[in-house]
């Protein structure tokens, strides 16, 4: 139709798709202001933080052309982000299971850590 070019469709009111109105609060999300809310959007700001983190260590590490240490260099940061968006999850998730799974990211992860740093003591970087 002219003029349509570009436009998406609106889903019908009550179906799976329908946007919520503006100011009105989304189903299952905290209502705007609410301390529910200002918590949410606090986890959010520290996880993303944890990412950008992650990235600037993650790009900023010296990769050598050795893949077991490319590996390990890449990884720790990798594990450290994903231990540090788990903590910020269990200061305020509530659903058991997820909190559970989180835990359990903290333990393996701490662990691989160790493993990864035990490794590249047992295998310095030589000398040039």
């Amino acid at each position: 139709a002219p003029g349509s070019q570009g436009a998406m469709p609106m889903p019908a009111p009550g179906s799976q798709g329908a946007m919520p109105m503006p100011g009105m609060p989304t189903p299952g999300m905290p209502a705007p202001g609410s301390q529910g809310a200002m918590q949410m959007m606090q986890s959010h700001r520290e996880m993303m933080q944890s990412m950008e983190k992650m990235n600037r260590d993650m790009t900023g590490a010296t990769m050598t052309g050795d893949p077991d240490r490319d590996l390990v260099t890449m990884m720790m940061p990798h594990h450290q982000s994903a231990i540090d968006m788990a903590r910020i999850y269990l200061r305020d998730g509530r659903d058991p299971e997820i909190r559970r799974i989180a835990q359990k990211i903290i333990t393996d992860q701490e662990k691989e850590i160790a493993e990864f740093k035990a490794w590249q003591a047992k295998h310095p970087v030589a000398a040039r």
